[in-house]
């Protein structure tokens, strides 16, 4: 660039970048304020009847659910106030089977919960308290029961909401992610995905009634089911600003003296107790791993999601470099020998 410009602040507009170029031009009929808009529709569901279909339109600062003909017709809003979010991770409105009440997850409180509202609009309600990040869910057939999916500290267990009460049991909890939850017809039981630290990916069954699983796939080889594996850790340490971040250390047997810190892709996701065939090659071989969650994804509250507001690629990247800090405390881990590892926005913090 022939005349630098001097970078004053650092603020977005929708996701795009939003600082002034006097030096750059936009083609003919484009510019930004164009470009940002546009209100997309995404994560439709169409009703069971056929006849309305359920979507999410992102306006400049919210994301509200819609309703149409399915024939074409005009949008009818039916909510005033809910958040924004991107439309790639938002969830899909879902219909109850009789057509009376439309299940999404809004953001209204500290955390991501279940809400339900009417077709014309009445009765919206927050249907579960749970503290925590309810991720995905699915309505039973005869609607009276919702099965979900919450992030309870990056295990992702399975449970029951009941339609007219909220009240919540839980089917299966512990140290790995649940997903994909699939009713049976007759609602006697659910199947779904199941994964761990020591588990790859596969498909179950569960009895509602008597919580009995069965595994209905088998992915993981002989070869590898022989071999030794690590359950992380949840750990916390404190980035520059004493901001707390919380981690998942994969401990080796034997430590070879080094260390890898691994930031994740997708500055919203959230790195769990998650199959990570890396981690743990990395962990047999001598390495200490760890994952940070740093600040600005999902799963640790709204607070903790928004901390790197106006700030992406600054502490984010601090929170990488403490973790590095931290390993080289470690008695066993030779400081120079602190490297990383990462994809997407991850290999984006790297290289910065």
């Amino acid at each position: 660039m022939d005349n630098p410009i001097n970078l004053t602040e650092k603020y977005e507009r929708n996701g795009w970048p939003s600082i002034k170029r006097p030096d750059r031009k936009p083609p003919d009929g484009w510019n930004l304020s164009l470009i940002t808009s546009l209100e997309r529709i995404s994560s439709r569901a169409l009703s069971r009847d056929g006849e309305v279909i359920a979507c999410i339109e992102d306006g400049e600062s919210l994301s509200d659910v819609y309703l149409m003909p399915s024939i074409g017709g005009w949008l009818t809003r039916i909510t005033t106030d809910r958040s924004l979010a991107p439309y790639w991770d938002d969830e899909i409105p879902a219909w109850s089977a009789d057509g009376k009440w439309i299940a999404f997850i809004a953001q209204e409180t500290e955390h991501e919960e279940l809400y339900l509202i009417q077709p014309n609009g009445e009765g919206l309600h927050q249907l579960t308290n749970t503290g925590y990040d309810v991720v995905q869910f699915e309505w039973s057939p005869r609607g009276r029961q919702l099965a979900v999916i919450c992030n309870r500290n990056g295990a992702f267990d399975l449970s029951l909401v009941e339609t007219e009460t909220g009240s919540i049991v839980d089917l299966r909890t512990g140290t790995g992610i649940h997903s994909n939850p699939n009713w049976a017809q007759d609602e006697t039981f659910i199947t779904y995905e199941y994964e761990s630290p020591l588990l790859p990916s596969d498909l179950y069954r569960l009895d509602v009634a008597s919580k009995r699983v069965k595994q209905l796939t088998y992915s993981n080889p002989p070869a590898l089911q022989k071999n030794k594996k690590v359950i992380p850790e949840l750990i916390c340490y404190k980035s520059y600003d004493g901001l707390e971040i919380p981690a998942f250390l994969y401990k080796p047997e034997k430590s070879n003296g080094a260390a890898i810190v691994y930031p994740h892709g997708d500055p919203q996701d959230h790195y769990g107790l998650i199959w990570d065939e890396l981690a743990q090659y990395f962990a047999a071989k001598g390495y200490t791993y760890l994952a940070p969650n740093y600040r600005g994804l999902t799963g640790y509250g709204k607070q903790y999601e928004r901390a790197n507001y106006e700030n992406w690629g600054i502490g984010d990247t601090q929170d990488c470099l403490h973790a590095a800090k931290f390993l080289r405390g470690f008695q066993e881990i030779r400081p120079e020998s602190v490297g990383s590892a990462g994809g997407s926005y991850g290999g984006y913090i790297r290289r910065k």
